[in-house]
């Protein structure tokens, strides 16, 4: 699998980049560039598709601004990306499997949001035309004992790439975590 930072083409992460998308015309652009090396992007949530992190214990009332700060980039991106033939992913480590009895599942007060629900929810609200479009793999190692060749997003891109019935060299990591990049490169190959 190959991997970038996202910082290195969104400038709404985590830190401002001067080549940043500042139109369609650069997310066409982008998209061309990707569509050439590879069949498939996932995009980490938190800090990437998302300029914030939910922390795992974003409440429900929160969402709303949340979405708020989906980076535009993103929307910009995904519909050049799947003009381009490229298909989509979410890669994030919230899991359902964090909701307990401090952070219940729900629409109550206290409610949070997690995991494929939370997903779902960014999609819809931020690139609604085009929600359906992505495979979510939303999986915490440190919630299922995870065993070393699941840590990082090896075990998200694996099943990406499963779905979508492609290698894993014909996936990309945008992710702003350089721990789960280097984790997940597990091959040589191309460089983008």
């Amino acid at each position: 699998v190959h991997h970038l930072r996202l910082v290195s083409f969104f400038s709404a992460c985590t830190f401002h980049i001067p080549a940043a998308m500042a139109d369609d015309d650069a997310a066409a652009a982008f998209a061309r560039r990707v569509s050439r090396h590879f069949s498939v992007v996932c995009f980490d949530l938190d800090q990437c598709a998302v300029r914030r992190h939910s922390r795992g214990r974003l409440l429900r009332t929160e969402l709303s601004a949340f979405v708020d700060d989906v980076s535009p980039d993103f929307v910009r991106a995904v519909p050049a990306l799947i003009e381009q033939g490229v298909r989509l992913a979410i890669t994030t480590h919230s899991d359902l499997g964090q909701h307990c009895a401090s952070k219940p599942r729900g629409d109550g007060p206290n409610a949070v949001v997690l995991g494929d629900d939370l997903v779902h929810e960014v999609l819809q609200r931020a690139v609604p035309d085009h929600a359906h479009e992505f495979f979510v793999v939303a999986w915490r190692p440190k919630s299922h004992n995870a065993q070393e060749m699941d840590l990082g997003k090896r075990r998200h891109v694996r099943t990406v790439a499963a779905f979508y019935g492609v290698s894993i060299e014909d996936c990309i990591l945008f992710d702003d975590d350089v721990s789960n990049c280097a984790l997940t490169d597990v091959s040589e190959g191309r460089k983008f």
